[in-house]
């Protein structure tokens, strides 16, 4: 029988001091409470109860290469000693964007951030200052996008106005899971089919008339 008493003291600690005594929302679907992991080896995490735990999250994406992988553990470490916060330009910059732009087809150019949100947004950005007035269609499931764009879900428009433009949020649940499951189950018959069929196309309809709505303002 697993125990989790150090987790929930220290989530009841954390309370105290921490909104909502997590970093994020999507923490709050742990049980019994949000875990606290002590370490990372591989493809395992540890948490401060000794439990065991095969992680499937990988970081929210970015550990493809397991935790604390040696190679990387001793490239950090050696570059410790350098500084880490410069606010200017650095030579691994440069070579490191020289590779990407040999590895990704298309990519002529790129550009970082230290978010996937924050890269969104400049996306966003560019492809307004190109094309002009636009309203694109969000998925409701984007809310790390959705959130900084002020976009309610089930509503219809940023409150930050000219800077991003309008939004329309396709609500993912219904579009999104009709889809998957036509994929999952090919033999459910024409029901799926059609109901998928119709959410695309209206999200189709839905796209064309928030541009030309768009584009007479």
């Amino acid at each position: 029988m697993r125990s989790y008493a150090k987790s929930i003291a220290l989530y009841e600690k954390t309370r105290k001091h921490l909104a909502g005594g997590v970093s994020s929302n999507v923490r709050y679907a742990s049980v019994p409470v949000p875990l606290f992991f002590a370490r990372g080896e591989g493809a395992r995490l540890y948490d401060v109860d000794g439990n065991v735990h095969i992680d499937y999250v990988l970081g929210n994406g970015p550990a493809i290469l397991g935790h604390a992988p040696k190679k990387v553990v001793d490239a950090v470490a050696a570059s410790l000693g350098e500084g880490q916060l410069f606010a200017a330009q650095n030579p691994r910059e440069t070579e490191l964007a020289e590779r990407l732009c040999g590895l990704l087809p298309g990519a002529e150019v790129v550009r970082f951030s230290t978010s996937g949100t924050e890269a969104v947004l400049m996306a966003f950005r560019l492809a307004r200052a190109f094309t002009g007035p636009y309203a694109p269609v969000l998925s409701a499931s984007t809310l790390p996008v959705s959130q900084p764009l002020g976009v309610t879900i089930g509503g219809s428009r940023s409150v930050s106005g000219g800077a991003t433009a309008s939004l329309l949020v396709w609500p993912n649940e219904y579009g999104g899971r009709a889809r998957q499951f036509r994929r999952a189950r090919p033999a459910i018959g024409p029901a799926v089919e059609q109901a998928a069929d119709t959410i695309v196309t209206a999200m189709g309809e839905l796209a064309a008339e928030a541009i030309e709505e768009s584009t007479r303002r």
